[in-house]
């Protein structure tokens, strides 16, 4: 009687602990996920139909991309794209991952092979934060008069800033 006793409190004590060790990951991956910022902002999302092509220092995108503008007080670029799917103006599907939310299609981007939706962005005034750059696997791209930049999270952990634009290109593997 008293083994099957001490199995059940280790089994129970087990679960909890497995239960406390699961709630702890969220938390510390909310704790370090980038802060957005608060109130109302001018966003414009910018999606090409192109695999940047290598320039030197820089990709470049050669063809037009279909702009979005969209005023928000969402604090993720996921949240914003789902207002702008919810209002009817772009439609995308994705999962969610370990990484946050992946887009695997989007309008006006067709996928083959290996390819997939790499997310750029910029800051109104030019500027970029270090901390939220993919500078190992990915070069910027230039379009236009203007540099993007790689983001080392996924849409749902990009904090929008006013003014900032969003850029979603093909990349492949």
């Amino acid at each position: 009687m008293k083994k099957n006793y001490y199995k059940t409190v280790l089994l129970i004590t087990l679960s909890v602990v497995s239960v406390l060790a699961l709630s702890s990951c969220q938390w510390i991956s909310d704790l370090f996920r980038p802060k957005p910022n608060e109130g109302e902002k001018a966003i414009v999302l910018l999606v090409a139909n192109e695999i940047p092509t290598d320039g030197g220092e820089y990709a470049t995108l050669t063809g037009d991309a279909t702009a979005y503008s969209h005023d928000t007080d969402a604090g993720y670029v996921y949240d914003a794209l789902k207002e702008l799917k919810d209002g009817g103006k772009i439609s995308y599907t994705g999962t969610d991952s370990e990484y946050g939310f992946m887009i695997e299609a989007f309008d006006g981007i067709e996928l083959q092979g290996n390819e997939y939706i790499a997310l750029y962005f910029r800051f109104k005034d030019g500027s970029f934060d270090d901390t939220l750059m993919d500078k190992e696997w990915s070069k910027p791209i230039s379009y236009g008069d203007k540099i993007y930049y790689s983001a080392n999270v996924g849409i749902s952990s990009l904090p929008l800033s006013d003014g900032m634009e969003i850029l979603l290109v093909k990349g492949t593997w």
